[in-house]
């Protein structure tokens, strides 16, 4: 990203960078929920992402770019971690809408984001009954619905 001269990487540090120069809900000014939003930042980038990230590769990446066949065992020792991390975050919105607080915020979209290919790269998500109700609120979203990629 480039704002005018300043240029930064990666997703999460733009998302925060991008939401903090306007104060709204989707990155409270409260340190509390700042530090929880901060937390799940680190766990998409730590744990969450490396969980799905083989599954999506050899279920649909893969398979695009005409890179072979699924490796089953990659996908396997991926599911794995998968549900750990599943059940962790399934555990967290038990009882909740969002990840923090009472809104959407960037802790939401930035481990939701890993979800929108979820059903096209075959991830074992479906006896995770709070992601998936976690998830639809997500879908339902306007800003969701006017930048979720495509396949085709």
């Amino acid at each position: 990203m480039d704002d005018d001269g300043f240029t930064l990487g990666e997703s999460n540090a733009i998302m925060v960078y991008l939401a903090s120069k306007k104060p709204s809900d989707i990155y409270p000014e409260d340190a509390v929920a700042r530090a929880e939003i901060h937390s799940w930042l680190s766990w998409d980038v730590a744990h969450w992402t490396p969980a799905y990230q083989p599954i999506q590769f050899e279920r649909l990446i893969k398979p695009m770019l005409g890179r072979g066949e699924t490796d089953e065992a990659v996908v396997e020792t991926a599911t794995k971690a998968f549900h750990r991390e599943a059940a962790h975050l399934d555990a967290a919105l038990d009882g909740k809408t969002w990840l923090v607080g009472d809104n959407p915020t960037l802790a939401d979209l930035a481990v939701g984001a890993g979800l929108t290919h979820a059903d096209a790269a075959q991830f074992p998500w479906g006896d995770y009954a709070n992601i998936r109700a976690w998830y639809e609120r997500l879908g339902a979203l306007d800003c969701w619905k006017k930048t979720t990629p495509q396949l085709g």
